[in-house]
């Protein structure tokens, strides 16, 4: 490193002067009076040298000394503690640290560290300097009144005009401002981080050509893509072509017309399960205005539209129920006019005439009429009814006696009544009716399947419902319930079927068979009786009717005991079930006790999951029943490769019911629908233990 010096060329007088000047340098009292003395008077007699030496050393003072940054030279050693000595400092550094000239001369650049400087920086500094190199650094010093400020500091070594290093020659420059800007940018990307990190939807921010830059653990752990991996992820690849272009369009519009767009698409989980996604789509811009890219927020929103299909579901049935309300009020008006009217009639018919064989067929008429009117009442729960206290064990005994007359010689009526069941407050005619409804529909739909016997189950059974389960069933609250289950080994419903099962009017069988009142008058009796009833059905695979009534009284020692606690476990389980609801919170909750959880929407997406699973898997959870590939089958296949895999099966149908028709043997583990948390993790440990 060749020495510092300053090169300046002086024309005075005709002559060129190049003077090599060392910044050691500084001028005398005798020297700065000569200079005042010489700018007096003419200075035309005075040697060229002389005024040269003159001119370089105040040139340079002035120079230094009215710097804006700091200026501040110190002799070259000693390097180790103390330090070298400062010898000359300018004003810039009186107006940055508060320090005149005279309190610093002498003493060492420690003057200005404190508490917070940098040990590593001044390490490198004084590495530096042992090696005579020159070093730039940004050091944390303090001022005079013990303010903090920051500096980048800028250190020379100076040689003489033999190359010996005399003196060491810094710079400083303010940089507080710059640095408290950089630590602001710092800690704003730290919140936003933490923002991303802590937010529950997926966020993916994306560059211009759509390409993933950042995105948060929430998107990483549903795409099951590390964030070293996510540049290179294409995050459309999953989407549904059917939406895609919904997406694409959302891209461009906002893009183009620089406004937020929503959009809601179906993609496909790496687990082979379909979800339904809702996006908001934010454009980003660089400062001048030119398009950066987008900011994807999306929500999981398939619970909340199988929600919303409930909800529908429910006010169609509400809807329809005060519309057939308000018609049967008025035709019962109509209908009582009717009947005074031919009864007054048939007072002046003669008898055996055909007048009054006529009059008596409107009559007949007209009370099956009022019989029909009263069933509308019912469903749309405008009847007044007088509720007692009940068990329903009793009434289904009661009931099932009246059953068996009309009952097919070829099925079979079993009633298996659960012990010491809680009591209910309902109105005993009302729940008999339903009773009735439930079975006689159970024998049509058997007369349909003559190729076996037909079987229709009773059951009843002490439960609690979770929070989890009342989430995904619309209508439902938390509790304790009696529960009565009507269960038929007949041909069975599709979803669409069962969507309008309790709609008035609405029925599957042919006409004059039937009104299609029966199932709409279960469910105003069930609603009004504060009640739930649902339906599980497969085609061809039967029918199960459940209604919950809710227990009374409900004590809070009762609540007490059904308190749910909680197995935790670290095992890895697989979830295989078609109906995104029970999956999602079967999953839910064993995620949440520690255990590590697959989903799969069905056999064949179980299969495929099993192959890429590195791990191990202890438990396999499936439904009974499902398109292409059933339980049963895929736990045959699974255990062939895995014997030690346990297999816990769960399904709407009841363990008497399946057993009963061969679905499941009697040995297997079985939880039926629904199950509440406790009840699933108490089975899963024993299994697993």
């Amino acid at each position: 490193m060749l020495p510092f010096t300053f090169t300046l060329i002086v024309d005075y007088a005709e002559w060129q002067i190049d003077a090599r000047v060392c910044l050691e340098r500084g001028l005398s009292q005798k020297e700065k009076k000569e200079l005042v003395q010489m700018q007096r008077e003419d200075s035309s007699h005075l040697p060229a040298r002389n005024i040269t030496h003159l001119f370089l050393h105040s040139f340079l003072e002035n120079l230094l000394w009215n710097a804006n940054d700091v200026v501040l030279i110190t002799e070259a050693e000693p390097i180790d503690l103390p330090g070298p000595r400062i010898v000359y400092v300018n004003e810039a550094f009186y107006r940055l640290t508060g320090y005149t000239s005279e309190e610093v001369i002498g003493k060492t650049p420690r003057i200005l560290q404190g508490p917070q400087t940098d040990q590593r920086t001044l390490d490198k500094i004084r590495s530096a300097l042992r090696n005579w190199q020159p070093v730039v650094v940004e050091l944390l010093n303090y001022k005079k009144n013990g303010d903090a400020f920051w500096t980048e500091l800028s250190i020379q070594p100076i040689a003489d005009e033999k190359g010996w290093y005399t003196h060491w020659f810094a710079i400083q420059r303010d940089i507080s401002e710059r640095k408290e800007m950089e630590l602001a940018l710092i800690e704003s990307e730290v919140r936003f981080r933490t923002l991303l990190e802590e937010f529950a939807d997926q966020v993916c921010i994306l560059c211009q050509n759509d390409k993933v830059v950042l995105t948060n653990p929430a998107w990483q752990r549903f795409h099951e893509c590390p964030i070293e991996k996510q540049s290179e992820y294409n995050w459309k690849q999953h989407i549904y072509a059917e939406d895609l272009g919904r997406v694409e369009t959302a891209l461009q519009q906002t893009a183009q017309h620089k406004k937020t767009q929503t959009v809601q698409y179906r993609i496909k989980a790496p687990n082979h399960t379909t979800r339904w996604h809702q996006s908001v789509v934010t454009p980003r811009y660089y400062q001048d205005g030119k398009f950066m890219g987008h900011i994807i927020s999306t929500q999981d929103i398939t619970e909340h539209k199988a929600l919303r299909q409930q909800l529908a579901e429910t006010s169609r049935l509400e809807s329809l129920g005060r519309l057939a309300g308000g018609i049967a009020h008025d035709f019962n008006n109509l209908l009582m006019a009717m009947s005074g009217y031919t009864e007054m009639a048939l007072e002046y018919a003669p008898k055996g005439s055909e007048q009054e064989t006529l009059l008596k067929n409107v009559e007949i008429a007209a009370g099956r009429a009022a019989s029909l009117t009263q069933q509308l009442l019912t469903y749309a729960r405008r009847q007044l009814v007088e509720y007692t206290v009940l068990n329903l064990n009793n009434v289904v005994r009661e009931t099932t006696q009246l059953l068996q007359k009309p009952m097919h010689p070829e099925q079979e009526l079993v009633f298996k009544p659960a012990d010491d069941l809680w009591n209910i407050y309902a109105n005993a005619s009302q729940i008999s009716q339903v009773l009735l409804n439930l079975v006689l529909n159970a024998s049509d739909a058997m007369s349909e399947n003559t190729s076996k016997h037909g079987r229709i189950l009773i059951e009843t059974s002490n439960v609690y419902l979770s929070q989890e389960y009342a989430f995904t069933h619309l209508g439902a609250l938390p509790g304790e319930y009696v529960c009565l289950i009507v269960s038929d080994n007949g041909s069975g419903m599709t979803k669409e079927v069962q969507e309008h099962i309790f709609e008035p009017f609405f029925t599957t069988k042919p006409p004059g068979k039937g009104t299609g009142l029966g199932l709409a008058t279960c469910y105003g009796i069930i609603k009004q009786a504060s009640g739930n009833i649902w339906v599980y059905s497969e085609p061809g695979r039967g029918t199960s009717f459940k209604i919950y009534l809710p227990r009374i009284p409900l004590t809070p020692a009762a609540v007490e005991e059904t308190t749910e606690v909680m197995q935790y476990g670290s095992e890895t389980i697989l979830v295989v079930d078609d109906e995104p609801l029970v999956r999602t919170l079967t999953s839910r909750i064993l995620r949440k006790n520690g255990y590590k959880v697959l989903e799969a929407a069905g056999g064949d997406d179980a299969l495929r999951l099993q192959q890429s699973c590195t791990e191990g898997i202890q438990l396999l959870i499936t439904d009974v029943i499902m398109p292409i590939l059933n339980g049963k089958s895929l736990a045959i296949r699974l255990q062939q490769k895995m014997p030690e895999m346990r297999v816990l099966y769960i399904s709407g149908y009841t363990q008497n019911f399946m057993e009963n028709e061969g679905i499941l043997e009697s040995s297997l583990h079985i939880l039926t629908k629904p199950f509440s948390s406790r009840e699933l993790l108490n089975k899963v440990r024993e299994m697993l233990s």
